[in-house]
């Protein structure tokens, strides 16, 4: 009868038991994560038309591509989770895309794709830099490998520009934190529309019945709080398009 080898005891790992701040940061992150939406998940003899985690699933792709046709989606993640495996469309990869690309919320199939695209060229960004470490790597290859990430990097910075672009429907907010005027100079603060209708300051209170340039009505004055403490009126377009001020050294 053969005995079974025992291992010294200094080489048997244990496992040490959490401590109660440990414990409590493994909670909070399991009711983070239960909380969230779940990616899809391709589970073997999965019915898409009578089983309830077919529904499930149908659902999630949604969630993930932004798409509310199924085929669609499922087409998306394929593409991008064949990335991730090499050129081949597995369960693994499908899963692997659709976890990422859930948590980046996509609204539509425009967002969806674009997702995927993201995806696919982190990934394979990834994958060139990790070339340039294989054991006996030449200086050639590893060059040729960190330009190719570099371009693959940029590309996914471009990529990311492009998402706040969209969602945000093409338009841009700037916000102004100081404005310095010096000795000859104006300011404007506010919108200033095409016609170039912007008004010079009047006295206070100069704003009832008067009149902008290119005879646009004037509307309430309001007061602006200057950094040297004083308070100055200024007028507003009717509009509200712009408001003008002058002759101070910061606003």
């Amino acid at each position: 009868m053969k005995r079974k080898s025992q291992l010294p005891e200094t080489t048997v790992k244990r496992l040490r038991e959490l401590t109660p701040g440990e414990k409590a940061r493994v909670e909070a992150y399991d009711a983070a994560q239960a909380s969230k939406p779940q990616p899809p998940k391709i589970a073997p003899d999965l019915d898409f038309e009578t089983d309830d985690e077919g529904a499930l699933f149908a659902e999630a792709v949604g969630r993930a591509t932004g798409s509310q046709d199924g085929s669609f989606g499922i087409h998306v993640l394929q593409l991008a989770g064949a990335v991730l495996t090499e050129g081949r469309v597995t369960a693994e990869g499908i899963n692997l895309a659709g976890a990422a690309m859930v948590g980046m919320k996509p609204r539509d199939e425009v967002e969806g794709m674009l997702l995927a695209q993201m995806v696919a060229c982190h990934d394979v960004a990834m994958r060139r830099l990790a070339v340039v470490h294989v054991d006996g790597q030449t200086v050639g290859g590893a060059d040729i490998n960190i330009n190719q990430a570099v371009k693959l990097m940029r590309t996914f910075a471009v990529q990311v520009e492009a998402l706040s672009r969209y969602r945000k429907g093409g338009q841009q907010k700037v916000t102004v934190e100081h404005v310095h005027v010096y000795p000859g100079g104006q300011a404007v603060v506010g919108t200033i529309n095409q016609s170039g209708a912007a008004r010079g300051v009047g006295d206070a209170g100069r704003n009832q019945g008067s009149t902008g340039y290119h005879g646009q009505e004037a509307g309430p004055a309001v007061p602006i709080r200057l950094a040297d403490g004083q308070e100055m009126w200024c007028e507003m377009q009717a509009d509200g398009a712009a408001l003008y001020a002058t002759g101070h050294a910061e606003r």
